[in-house]
């Protein structure tokens, strides 16, 4: 039920939403919610207090193009930025990441002012959007590699699909040491720092790493899975 100071803002406009009609649902406190039309066309669901107050302006879009505005935005189609900051694998026909990666491994670009996986990227460009119950999964000749974007070595599948393609390819727990996405040595490297005597500021200086991490290594308590 509504309170007895109710307000009806059907018809009003707020920034770029115009409120169509009032809504079933109701907010946790039972205050009102109201129908949207977005000036991109997108309907949206929106409290009449958060119109009210300005905090909600849009149905998404106007956060999303200020990220496209912002003057270090690359806007240029997404194909062509993930080729320039690839390279192909000629045994398997991977086409593998350069850039970014997660914990995983999977490879992560900035598309209008967030990240989003770069795999799927490659799938929307290619195929169009993913449903929401899907996911983007990989099956790469020869064994996965998560920051390959082949739109051939991809395919979509549920959760219970993705987790046990997981647990099938043993990608359960993060991958450890020089087989992690995202690491600057090598298993050789790491054992080379261990026997190094020198000062920790100049090891680290030489391999491009920090002092703090030089210490992890030589205390084993980074790559501790090397014998």
């Amino acid at each position: 039920m509504l309170a007895h100071n109710f307000i009806d803002i059907a018809g009003e406009r707020f920034a770029r939403l115009r409120v169509i009609a009032l809504a079933a649902e109701r907010t946790s406190r039972g205050q009102a919610k109201w129908h949207c039309l977005c000036d991109c066309g997108q309907p949206v669901v929106v409290a009449a207090a958060k119109l009210r107050h300005g905090h909600t302006k849009s149905c998404g879009c106007l956060k999303r193009r200020k990220g496209a505005d912002h003057p270090n935005a690359d806007t240029r189609p997404i194909l062509d930025r993930l080729n320039e900051q690839s390279h192909t694998v000629i045994a398997t026909g991977c086409k593998i990441w350069n850039g970014p990666r997660q914990e995983f491994g999977h490879g992560t670009v900035a598309m209008l002012g967030k990240r989003v996986f770069v795999h799927r990227a490659a799938w929307e460009a290619e195929k169009g959007p993913i449903p929401a119950h899907l996911d983007c999964l990989h099956n790469c000749p020869g064994g996965d590699n998560p920051a390959c974007w082949n739109i051939d070595h991809l395919w979509l599948g549920t959760q219970g699909d993705n987790n046990a393609d997981r647990d099938r390819k043993g990608r359960q727990v993060a991958p450890k040491g020089e087989a992690h996405g995202m690491v600057k040595l090598s298993n050789h490297l790491v054992l080379a720092i261990r026997n190094d005597a020198r000062l920790n500021r100049e090891i680290a200086s030489d391999y491009g790493i920090s002092f703090s991490q030089v210490g992890r290594i030589k205390s084993r308590r980074a790559w501790s899975h090397l014998p």
